[in-house]
């Protein structure tokens, strides 16, 4: 069965907790909220290792206890079906994710909306599918998602010792597709505290839960991104028909080699394909010294889309944009190996 367990507030935290730790294990298709007073950092803490799915004030308003219950069901009833997963296909579990990294040195060219459409294109085809939304500073795949997270990475990387694949899932927000998002922090300050070596264990624990792990990151090539590329099997490195965004590429395209990624393995996209601007795609090929593999062509839809929280790919299946990003979540779905960074 599936259900949703609201304690308290006349119950203390402390005997709540007791009554979460034993009805609401890691896993399992049973969710806890407690409703308290004491809304502490310990509190919150001790709240995250039970795998209590939510925390809420007592001043809380009906709607959003509602609103919490509603989306502690939906979670529920994802959780007990990996869970059943589990037990009839065992072997399939133990398969490793292929992780797929969505790149590009200048910002708005489209990254983030491709990251979550492939997401979401894999999930719709049965997949089990993790998203981490390493743009630390603005990250936007929850927005585009239309979730509300009550976690983030950040709230990961504060237990890396204790950290482990039950903890990092009860952190996770689900996507009605399935698709499970650790988001990027709430605040920009706490990226901070975010290293290479957190991220390392987030996506080495993610890679054990999924089929495929798609990585949204920032326009830069810091210590966090070095360790996701170090991790990736397959670079999609999206571009915009313009000057500033082939000069970009250009030199991205070039950290990448000298970091060591096979080209063969690198997925040049193109978005907004169709702009007229006075260049071509052999200009884009140039700079970026490897075949288009997908075009993306300009449309209202997207941004249509980005405004209600819905890929387009949901939004406006049957549309030319939908179906060329769906031509690009078949090439993410092609398994192979290679094309690691090393390091």
């Amino acid at each position: 069965d599936v259900w949703v367990v609201v304690l308290g507030p006349m119950l203390p935290v402390q005997n709540a907790f007791e009554l979460a730790a034993r009805v609401a294990p890691f896993e399992s298709g049973r969710e806890v909220i407690v409703v308290t007073a004491d809304i502490s950092s310990e509190t919150l803490r001790q709240a995250m290792r039970l795998g209590v799915r939510d925390v809420l004030s007592t001043d809380t308003p009906f709607p959003e206890i509602a609103s919490a219950v509603a989306l502690g069901i939906q979670t529920a009833g994802y959780r007990r079906a990996r869970l059943q997963a589990a037990v009839t296909q065992p072997t399939e579990r133990e398969q490793v994710a292929k992780v797929i990294t969505v790149f590009a040195m200048k910002g708005g060219v489209g990254k983030s909306v491709v990251a979550t459409n492939i997401a979401v294109g894999l999930a719709k085809g049965g997949a089990r599918v993790a998203l981490l939304d390493l743009a630390l500073q603005s990250g936007d795949c929850a927005l585009m998602l239309q979730l509300e997270p009550k976690h983030t990475i950040f709230d990961a990387v504060q237990f890396y010792d204790k950290l482990d694949a039950g903890m990092l899932e009860s952190l996770m927000v689900v996507h009605k597709t399935g698709v499970r998002l650790l988001p990027a922090p709430l605040r920009p300050e706490e990226a901070e505290s975010i290293n290479g070596a957190a991220i390392g264990k987030i996506i080495g624990l993610l890679k054990g839960s999924s089929d495929y792990l798609v990585i949204d990151t920032p326009t830069a090539l810091n210590e966090v991104v070095l360790t996701a590329l170090a991790m990736t099997d397959e670079v999609f490195s999206v571009v915009t028909m313009d000057v500033p965004s082939l000069k970009s590429l250009r030199v991205c395209q070039q950290e990448l080699q000298q970091l060591g990624m096979d080209p063969a393995r690198t997925r040049l996209v193109l978005n907004r394909s169709d702009s007229r601007v006075g260049l071509q795609v052999p200009d884009v090929e140039g700079a970026g010294g490897c075949p288009v593999a997908a075009q993306i062509p300009s449309d209202k839809r997207i941004p249509i889309a980005v405004n209600k929280g819905e890929p387009v790919i949901l939004d406006a299946p049957h549309s030319h944009v939908a179906r060329s990003i769906a031509e690009i979540v078949k090439m993410a779905a092609a398994k192979g190996g290679g094309g690691r960074v090393t390091r």
